[in-house]
């Protein structure tokens, strides 16, 4: 028997193309877990006479996802039993998928939810694979949808009387200690605080480095899941990490984040605008993806006009480019002091013929060093 259960609608830039992350279906074998413990819960509101629940209440019942549909991505899910008929406690599974639609439904808009704290747990685990813009939205009997984004999690998390709660996250951070015999490490955030993980055999390369590094700020991003304190919000440790990296001591990205701190009067407190965290944003993510790999990157710097200014250094020439933040337009300079030979160019870095305009002026500055 196959019952067509439920069809979240999966929205947000990275399901566009009507495809799904790998990382997104491990929430939903969490989803599973919740349905049946909440119909176990049903099932007892349901029957008070009874003393226990059936050993057999989920046996031969499972949650598949049967079809991906295009419309962002919509996901076919249903209830398959090797049963010929519908199971007696069928209800009690239809009955959970309301009462935790009408839960995350209560909890957008601020009214206490109908599941016990007990069950909210485990929206702690279920959802942590969404980006910020990320929804999951579910048909709820009506031509309104019910939306489960990261902020309705947290709120859910928080009502568990839950003392930490757990975030799946990118952060940077150096490594300032390591201890090889229980393979445990710490990382300072940038932030200042600290925390102590344990590492798995496959990172210890790459922490060594880091740690070797030490003195010269090496930084390294770590993806993965960590345990916030309940109040604060602070990392209190690692549940697991997915990906550790070294970050190249010029990385973009952290240098601007630097930036962002920058109040008006930053210079002597007397000079010095404030920069758009938004531009700086953009900019990053434009080094990111249209600077060419194969060049070095470039010393970052602050001006006090609101302009970012990156400074390369090739053999005897040096290269600076004034970005201007608000527009993205770019002032290009290089000088070669063995033979007095100066370049000036605007350089529009909105566009990718901007950037590969810069990168053919590096490449030419590369190959006459290695004729």
């Amino acid at each position: 028997m196959q019952y067509e259960f439920i069809k979240p609608v999966l929205t947000g830039a990275r399901f566009n193309n009507h495809s799904v992350p790998l990382s997104i279906l491990k929430d939903f074998t969490i989803f599973e877990e919740m349905v049946i413990e909440t119909a176990k819960w049903k099932y007892k509101q349901l029957n008070a006479d009874k003393k226990r629940i059936p050993r057999d209440f989920s046996k031969d019942m499972e949650l598949h996802l049967t079809s991906v549909n295009s419309g962002s991505a919509i996901l076919n899910i249903s209830i398959t039993s090797a049963l010929l008929i519908p199971p007696n406690n069928l209800q009690y599974f239809e009955s959970a998928k309301q009462e935790i639609l009408q839960t995350i439904q209560n909890v957008a808009v601020g009214t206490p939810p109908t599941l016990p704290p007990s069950l909210l747990t485990y929206f702690d685990k279920f959802g942590r694979e969404l980006n910020e813009g990320d929804s999951i939205e579910f048909e709820n009997g009506s031509s309104s949808r019910v939306q489960y984004t990261p902020e309705v999690r947290k709120k859910l998390v928080r009502l568990s009387e839950s003392k930490e709660w757990t975030e799946n996250v990118k952060c940077k951070g150096v490594i300032f200690v390591v201890n090889k015999d229980n393979k445990t490490f710490g990382i300072r955030f940038e932030d200042g605080s600290k925390v102590m993980s344990s590492y798995e055999q496959l990172f210890s390369q790459t922490i060594k480095e880091a740690f070797d590094a030490y003195d010269e700020n090496a930084r390294v991003l770590i993806d993965g899941i960590v345990v916030r304190e309940e109040n604060t919000g602070a990392i209190k440790s690692f549940e697991s990490i997915s990906h550790l990296t070294l970050l190249d001591k010029l990385d973009v990205t952290t240098r601007l984040a630097e930036f962002e701190v920058l109040e008006d009067g930053w210079l002597d407190g007397k000079a010095g605008y404030s920069f758009d965290k938004n531009a700086l944003k953009t900019l990053s993510e434009y080094f990111e993806y249209r600077y060419t790999d194969k060049f070095d990157l470039p010393y970052l710097y602050p001006t006090p006009d609101k302009t970012i200014r990156a400074e390369w250094s090739f053999h005897d020439t040096e290269i600076s480019l004034e970005i201007d933040t608000e527009t993205f337009l770019a002032f290009y300079h290089s000088i070669s002091f063995e033979i007095n030979d100066a370049i000036e160019l605007n350089i529009d870095l909105n566009n990718q013929s901007g950037w590969d305009e810069l990168n053919a002026q590096l490449l030419a500055l590369t190959e006459k060093v290695n004729v």
